[in-house]
């Protein structure tokens, strides 16, 4: 590895992180008392607009207020070095900062100059520092659960697409990951239409989560659909509703399978050709046919509109007013999910028996349409090889 050559009195330094690496030991120990040379370390004239953009990498809006901010910083400072400490530019820690790419890039456009001040931790010291701060905020649990370590192997997160509340944004890896195991596999990608997605997430994240609004869920604010600020919001789970992959994923899994290996069949042509379903996959198991048992529809009938507007604060305000990512495990335990499962119980099981009074949540605000604009020309690509496959043409 080359040396590298550091200016003689360079005009910005920002610290990057890691977390869990003496993070707290730089800020307060070493770079605070820098203000006393001169430095300007976190100014706040600065941070509270750099904090804001990456809560919101995308906003352009926010991108100019922090453009802005270091221009009056320059100005009004102009022979003056500038510290930065921020270990979460990499991204979420507990997402193993999957985001670092995006993240570094909008660093580069925000400070071009800048010099980078990187401290890593060797990962596997790391990971059980990481395991042991989790407990001081978070639920306690064996480091086990934390790693996802079972059956003898550390396995990765759950659900091979990924996430559904981080909008399976690792299906890259994952599938990945699947290939290496099962490069013999052949793989059935079940989609759905994104915006039909997303309503019926919502619906099924009220089942055992915090009530609120569709527009919390979907981080629809100010009229428009915004990036995910944290994983609770108000309490709520919540997505990226523009960044649902849903043609990515059917193509990641062709890139590593090729065609031939990967069956897609999309959810509406499911619902309504459930004969060629059923031939598709007698084909691919070796089989002469597939006994069914029709369920019973009501047992999964989502919690209706009018339950949802009376009983999980369905027409509540979407601004955002905390984003606390944990909760002590005791009111989890002990206060939330009783509440949350008596409140579903009586939902299904009293209101939603006696009256059941729907409409489409989307509706509200146009939201339905932009969805509906983001993401049809996507889809449409899905469903003409779903209908190819299905012999729908």
């Amino acid at each position: 590895m080359s040396e590298t050559n550091i200016e003689q009195d360079p005009t910005t330094i920002i610290h990057i992180g890691l977390h869990k690496t003496a993070t707290r030991f730089f800020q307060h120990q070493v770079f605070a008392p820098l203000a006393e040379q001169g430095i300007l370390f976190n100014p706040p004239e600065l941070m509270p607009a750099v904090h804001a953009l990456y809560r919101e990498p995308g906003n352009a809006e926010l991108f100019k207020t922090a453009q802005q901010a270091l221009t009056a910083l320059r100005e009004k400072y102009p022979n003056r070095t500038l510290l930065i400490s921020k270990p979460d530019i990499p991204g979420d820690m507990y997402e193993t900062y999957r985001e670092h790419p995006e993240n570094l890039a909008l660093l580069h456009r925000l400070f071009p100059e800048a010099h980078l001040l990187y401290v890593p931790r060797h990962p596997v010291d790391w990971l059980l520092s990481a395991y042991r701060q989790s407990l001081v905020k978070g639920a306690g649990g064996p480091i086990e659960t934390f790693l996802n370590f079972r059956q003898g192997a550390f396995q990765s997160k759950p659900d091979i697409p990924g996430d559904m509340y981080e909008t399976y944004r690792e299906h890259p890896e994952n599938l990945a990951l699947l290939h290496r195991l099962f490069p013999e596999a052949h793989l059935l990608y079940v989609p759905r239409h994104p915006v039909d997605w997303l309503l019926s997430a919502y619906r099924q994240s009220l089942v055992k989560g915090a009530g609120g609004p569709i527009e919390t869920f979907l981080n629809f604010r100010q009229g428009a659909f915004q990036p995910k600020p944290a994983i609770f919001v108000n309490g709520m789970r919540n997505v990226d509703a523009m960044s649902f992959p849903v043609a990515s994923i059917y193509e990641e899994a062709v890139k590593n399978y090729g065609e031939e290996q990967v069956s897609v069949l999309c959810f509406e042509h499911v619902r309504a050709n459930k004969d060629r379903v059923f031939e598709h996959l007698c084909k691919l198991l070796g089989i002469e046919a597939i006994a069914v048992a029709e369920p019973e529809k009501i047992k999964n009938r989502s919690f209706s509109g009018l339950a949802i507007k009376l009983f999980c604060n369905g027409n509540g305000s979407s601004d955002i007013k905390n984003t606390a990512d944990s909760i002590p495990r005791f009111v989890q335990r002990w206060i939330h999910r009783p509440r949350r499962k008596l409140r579903a119980n009586l939902i299904k099981h009293g209101w939603d028996s006696l009256i059941y009074k729907d409409w489409d949540l989307l509706a509200r605000n146009d939201m339905r349409n932009l969805l509906t604009e983001h993401y049809d020309a996507e889809y449409n690509r899905i469903l003409t090889v779903s209908k190819k496959l299905m012999g729908l043409d």
